[in-house]
Parts: C-alpha cells; sequence; structure tokens
C-alpha cells in the first residue's frame, strides 16, 4: 500500500519495544512513566514529529522509548505470541478500559477488531515511555494522569505537499490520497468513540503544522510534558 511508506521500521520499532519490556521485567518498579498521543489530520507530519520528539525524549530521560502507529499497534494485536505478551498482565488495562466506558457511556463498542486495539493502546499507555499516534488514542487515554495528548492541523494544500513530497506521487495522486484518507480513517475512529478527534477539549495543544516547523513542534510538547504533571 502507497501510504506504507509514511510508516518505516515496523520490524526494528517492535524489537526494540520488546527488549524494553525484558529489562523493565528486571529493574525495580519506578515512578509512572508518561505517555505522549499524536492526533492528526492526514497529512500532517506526525511521524517526522514523532521521530524527532522520540530523541529529545531520550535524551530528556536517558531511557529508550518507543513510536507506536496505526501499523505496529495492529501487528500486536494480529500476531498471537506478542498478544498474549501484552494479555498476560491485561489487569490494569481492563480496569482502565472499563473505566473508559464509563466515562464515556455514549462509546460505541461493536467493532470487536477496535475493542482489541483499543485494550492494546491501553496497554501502551500504562507502560509509559510511548509516543500512540492516531487509533482514538487521545480519547482513548483522557482517564490516565500520566498520558499527554497533542493534535497537529494544517490546511489542506500544505498536507497535500508533504504526502506528494513524502510518497513521490503526482499533486493529483496526493491530493486523492489525502482526502480520501481523511474521510476514512477520522470518521471510522469518530463513529466507534462517538466523537470528534478534532475537539479541542481532548489535547493538551494543537499546533498548526503550516506555521511551526517539526523540531519547535517537539521542543513545545517535551516544555509541555515535564514542565507539569509527571514526569
Amino acid at each position: 500500500m502507497l501510504t506504507d511508506k509514511l510508516i518505516p521500521d515496523i520490524d526494528r520499532r517492535l524489537s526494540t519495544w520488546l527488549s524494553i519490556q525484558e529489562k523493565l521485567k528486571k529493574e525495580p518498579p519506578r515512578k509512572q512513566r508518561p505517555t505522549i498521543t499524536l492526533s492528526r489530520e492526514f497529512g500532517a507530519e506526525a511521524y517526522p514529529l514523532a521521530e524527532v520528539l522520540q530523541k529529545l525524549l531520550q535524551e530528556k530521560t536517558g531511557e529508550p522509548w518507543t513510536i507506536f502507529d496505526k501499523a505496529l499497534i495492529e501487528k500486536v494485536s494480529r500476531e498471537s505470541s506478542l498478544s498474549e505478551h501484552f494479555l498476560t498482565n491485561l489487569g490494569d488495562a481492563s480496569r482502565a478500559f472499563d473505566a473508559l466506558l464509563t466515562m464515556l457511556p455514549n462509546m460505541r463498542t461493536h467493532g470487536d477488531a477496535y475493542q482489541i486495539l483499543a485494550r492494546h493502546i491501553i496497554r501502551i499507555a500504562l507502560d509509559g515511555n510511548a509516543i500512540i499516534i492516531g487509533r482514538g488514542g487521545a480519547v482513548l487515554t483522557q482517564h490516565l494522569p500520566h498520558c499527554f495528548h497533542f493534535r497537529l492541523e494544517a490546511p489542506l494544500e500544505f498536507r497535500v505537499r508533504s504526502i506528494q513530497q513524502r510518497l513521490g506521487v503526482s499533486e493529483k495522486e496526493a491530493r486523492a490520497l489525502v482526502n480520501e484518507n481523511q474521510k476514512v480513517r477520522e470518521r471510522f475512529i469518530e463513529g466507534l468513540l462517538n466523537t470528534s478527534m478534532a475537539d479541542i477539549r481532548y489535547y493538551h495543544a494543537v499546533f498548526n503544522n503550516s506555521k511551526n516547523d517539526i523540531r519547535a513542534m517537539a521542543r513545545s510538547i517535551l516544555n509541555l510534558v515535564f514542565g507539569q504533571g509527571p514526569a
């Protein structure tokens, strides 16, 4: 799929994350590590932002951080051995998910596949040191005090140019991808969560991607995460 080019190194990131989990099991309990969610309009540069942010966070904390996007989360939830790794200690995640249902009584949970995905997202968020891109992460983890939420928006023309450059396609192809994916992706998640991902009440900050460069946004997020709440 053409848009898969926007989501690199799935196997490498998964391997790194699993090695981190094994290491954490051997360490004494520490204070809760933060988690960051990134929501975006399709074509806004969330993954490039996540990569810069990951480096800044690792420099700040001296610990590894993992970027979880749609492809990596779905890979974990699909493969039975990886899913078992998650579900072994699912008690906390199940309670967190039940709490979510209490807080969002209108949430539509008829999407069985998304329910599984949602539990994995909460599990990832509870572990901390994670950057979760999309998949409704900002809404699913609203009730977790160590989670920080940010959204990227941008005018259509900016998003079309960004996709055109990153995928090496024509302006016409890029425009079609932006228009199609924006409708399909957000409407699917919003239909299941019965809310709008553009609702600013879910976010600590919303950035205009066309007016802020990647490093400036990453530094702002770093300051917001470690300037308040758990660090």
